[in-house]
């Protein structure tokens, strides 16, 4: 039995921390926020002292060019982040949510072994309006129960930034939450 290792452990033996809890987190769009909520738990639970985050998505590799539905949502980016100890906590309250009902919204247009034994690609499938539903009711609800959560209220925001493509989306989650004209979008 061979066992890949994940990113995580391999970036961690890169930079030397050798014995360091690696893993990865496979949660698409979402993945960097996951794992900046983990990496917070950990701190403050006093299982770790620092964290390394590192958020990668390389989409371009799963994108059709040619589909019109999704080629221009798509992309690749990265950030990465040391969370450490704190006196004044800076992350959080994390609302945690999923829908495994929109499993198929957001999908690929063939399995991974099915592409590699038939030698082509497994692109990102999207079912638009499905997502545009999905958006503008789940996420703009979980952004209320964040609100909710953190004891704020939408006039209390200096900023909201939406991970949204899609302007007719950010509307709708805009008007759901209330947001004044005094917070910047």
């Amino acid at each position: 039995f061979h066992q890949t290792p994940s990113l995580a452990a391999i970036v961690a033996a890169k930079i030397g921390a050798t014995g360091a809890a690696a893993f990865d987190i496979s949660a698409a769009c979402a993945g960097f926020c996951y794992g900046l909520a983990q990496a917070e738990s950990l701190v403050r639970s006093g299982a770790a002292t620092n964290v390394l985050v590192i958020g990668v998505e390389t989409l371009s590799r799963l994108t059709d060019l040619h589909d019109r539905s999704t080629a221009f949502l798509f992309s690749d980016g990265a950030g990465a982040v040391v969370v450490g100890p704190s006196e004044t906590n800076g992350i959080g309250p994390v609302i945690w949510g999923s829908d495994g009902d929109q499993a198929d919204v957001i999908n690929q247009t063939t399995d991974w072994l099915t592409a590699a034994r038939e030698g082509r690609p497994a692109y990102i499938a999207m079912q638009g309006q499905s997502v545009f539903r999905w958006a503008t009711g789940f996420i703009a609800d979980a952004a209320k129960r964040t609100l909710e959560a953190s004891g704020l209220t939408p006039d209390q925001l200096d900023a909201f930034v939406p991970h949204q493509a899609n302007n007719r989306i950010t509307d709708s989650m805009l008007r759901h939450l209330k947001l004044p004209d005094s917070v910047v979008v």
